[in-house]
Formats: structure tokens, sequence, C-alpha cells
């Protein structure tokens, strides 16, 4: 997924991520591309002790167009966010809840047998779209499975389709 993004030091799940967030918006529509309503965030995968202890590194937004942005400052790169097999947990956000998902994630990972990436990726969408309702967003927090395991994940399963058992006579 191509996303534009801004590196962050010193923000956390329950700070507000406007600025950030307004500094993507402004370099989207100046250069003429496409807004998205969805954004996010990348943090590391790490036993914390509670939500406030995650700092994010960046903060990004989903890109629509196939545009390349000219003139990005340093702290503001274009990049993907690598396809793959991702394990996820979403939920309605809520800072009281963040951190007993991200346990829940992360307690699951630490107990599959399979190798996983060490970035968290935290994408949020608009669970509420009208101006009446009070603004709520789902949360997505996903991380993704190490290359070498899925191709030999993907293996088993093929092997496995392939070779049935013999049928007595």
């Amino acid at each position: 997924m191509p996303v534009l993004q801004v590196t962050t030091t010193e923000l956390t799940p329950t700070s507000s991520t406007s600025t950030y967030y307004a500094t993507l918006i402004k370099i989207i529509e100046k250069e003429g591309s496409v807004l998205n309503s969805r954004y996010g965030c990348i943090y590391p995968l790490e036993p914390y002790k509670d939500v406030n202890d995650i700092i994010y590194d960046a903060i990004f937004t989903p890109l629509l167009t196939e545009r390349t942005f000219s003139q990005l400052s340093p702290n503001i790169q274009q990049t993907i966010i690598p396809g793959g097999r991702y394990v996820c947990i979403a939920f309605i956000y809520d800072p009281d809840t963040y951190f007993s998902f991200y346990e829940k994630l992360r307690n699951h990972v630490l107990a599959q047998q399979e190798l996983f990436e060490s970035q968290v990726y935290e994408l949020y969408m608009p669970a509420t779209l009208t101006m009446e309702q009070e603004k709520k967003f789902i949360v997505e927090l996903k991380i993704r499975q190490k290359q070498e395991t899925q191709n030999s994940s993907e293996k088993v399963v093929a092997h496995s389709y392939n070779s049935l058992p013999e049928l007595p006579h």
C-alpha cells in the first residue's frame, strides 16, 4: 500500500495527531492528489507497560493515486507498507481499552510458532460519517508475518493439497 508518512518522536495513541495529519493533507492537496479519509501510525512491537509508553515512529495516510511527490522535507517520505499476511485486531477506539487490544494482539503473535516483523501498523478509519453523530474511529492494529514464514506456510498448504492419501482398493 503506497503511503505518505511523516516521522514523529513524541506521540502516543492518546495524543492528538491533528498537526501531523494536517501536514500530510496539505502536501496531498498541494500536489493535486486525492485525499484519503484514513490515516495510521507505525510503532515498534514491544512489551509496553501501558498505552502512554507506546511512541509512534511515523504517521501516514494511504495514497489513492500513483503520483510521486516532489520536494518533500527530510521528515516526510513517500513509501510503501508491504503486502503480505498480517495478523490483526480491530476495535472502536477508546483510550481506556486500546492497550488491552494491543496486548491481545501481541500475546497472539508471541504464542505463534511463525515469525512476525517488529512493526505494528495502526490504521484509523471513521466509524461515523455524519456530523450529528459523535466522532468514532475503528482502529485496526496489524503485524506482518515475515516473508520466509509466509513462503514456507504456503508450501505446506500447497503440498497438503497435492498429496492426497491413497484410497483403499
